[in-house]
């Protein structure tokens, strides 16, 4: 059994919990429940496109594609070899062995991960007009403190 950095398990949340964050509007990243980055492999670009693209595509995506998409060029064996490490890694640095699941689709386990684009679509499909633009103004808020940060 994997456990989080914080010796926490998400391999078996309760009914109906998500532990996990990915956010998509703006920077890559994958949150804890608490709102915390969680480090590692879960904080590297590879790892975080092969999650984003297997929870945003609906019903998950087929590994090949992804393959395809990720390492146009190379070997394929090796470029398997590596999805399959940035997989582990993934699992490893969240504690959750069911975060990933599927083969030839790779899809997100259930009650596991919560998306923010996925969120903003749910939203806007229901109007709900406020908490589409809070959802989109606390990104952006965020990215205008960063830049601010970064100019001192």
């Amino acid at each position: 059994m994997f456990r989080y950095a914080h010796g926490v398990s998400v391999c078996n949340p309760p009914a109906g919990a998500i532990v996990l964050l990915l956010r998509t509007l703006g920077a890559l990243e994958l949150l804890d429940a608490d709102g915390h980055a969680i480090p590692g492999a879960a904080s590297q670009r590879r790892p975080l496109l092969i999650l984003a693209l297997a929870a945003l595509v609906p019903g998950g995506i087929p590994r090949e594609r992804l393959l395809r998409a990720l390492w146009p060029h190379g070997d394929r064996a090796r470029a398997r070899a590596t999805m399959k490490q940035h997989l582990y890694a993934l699992r490893r640095a969240t504690g959750c062995a069911a975060l990933l699941t599927g083969s030839p689709r790779l899809r997100i386990g259930s009650n596991v991960l919560r998306v923010d684009a996925l969120d903003l679509v749910e939203h806007v499909k229901h109007g709900r007009w406020h908490e589409a633009t809070a959802l989109l103004r606390g990104r952006s808020e965020e990215r205008r403190v960063g830049k601010e940060c970064r100019s001192r």
